[in-house]
């Protein structure tokens, strides 16, 4: 057991300029994929590359605080939603980041995801997805003291992109090293930790290790940076124990 991310308008213009044909071959869902301005088809299955460079990691401690770089991978089902949307739902979601601190930091889906399901919709300028994500974030160690600390989102998680065509275009990089393709998603609020079950306002106490150890006879834990909430915060979702904040992720295309 461990312890416990006018528009109306416009379109009738274009229907009787272009014909009814042409709007239509625009706007439904399932067009060709990667074709601008339209949605990918029921039921298809997509996967994604991820790259998060420069989070911040709130924790218990005075600055300068941990920044951490992800990577990873997350698969969506493209379902049914509305005239001019569809929802993703995220089949599988794992990214990793590596800290001094706290050893190897994995966020993945959890094994029941309370989250709603992602919204891809036809925007005035293209698409636009809102990336809903509940999460469990695993920490190796605090400091001196061994874990593993696993958490989890009080709240889904939320990104934001525009994009010309979905799936965004693979990632790759230049000649010179640097990071090209995909499209960037951006996190809208910070990301809120707390143990496992508070989102449900369930009772919460401190995590603790699983086993009695020689870190923490020596007293370690006691002052690991994960052992304490956060001060000066709301509890009406549960006590947050880490915020994740400043995380934006690259995603691209990988061809099945």
């Amino acid at each position: 057991m461990t312890f416990s991310i006018g528009r109306r308008s416009f379109l009738g213009h274009a229907g009787t300029a272009l014909g009814l044909g042409v709007f239509a071959a625009t706007g439904r869902a399932g067009a060709q994929p990667g074709d601008p301005g339209t949605l990918p088809a029921i039921g298809r299955t997509i996967n994604l590359d991820l790259n998060g460079f420069g989070g911040t990691l709130i924790v218990d401690q005075p600055p300068p605080l941990p920044t951490l770089d992800f990577i990873g991978s997350r698969v969506v089902e493209v379902r049914k939603g509305g005239t001019d949307f569809v929802h993703l739902q995220t089949l599988n979601f794992t990214v990793e980041a590596a800290h001094p601190m706290f050893g190897k930091i994995t966020a993945r889906l959890p094994d029941i995801d309370t989250s709603q399901d992602s919204v891809l919709k036809l925007g005035p300028d293209g698409l636009v997805e809102t990336w809903l994500q509940s999460m469990d974030v695993t920490f190796q160690r605090c400091g001196d003291c061994e874990g593993p600390f696993t958490f989890s989102t009080l709240e889904p998680a939320r990104w934001t992109a525009r994009l010309s065509q979905f799936p965004p275009p693979p990632q790759s990089t230049n000649p010179d090293g640097s990071p090209t393709g995909g499209t960037l998603y951006r996190l809208a609020e910070p990301i809120r930790l707390g143990l496992p079950g508070a989102s449900d306002n369930t009772p919460d106490s401190p995590p603790v290790p699983d086993s009695p150890n020689e870190h923490q006879t020596s007293g370690a834990c006691e002052s690991c940076a994960l052992a304490s909430p956060l001060p000066g915060q709301s509890t009406t979702t549960g006590t947050e124990y880490a915020r994740i904040q400043n995380l934006d992720f690259n995603q691209g295309h990988v061809p099945n």
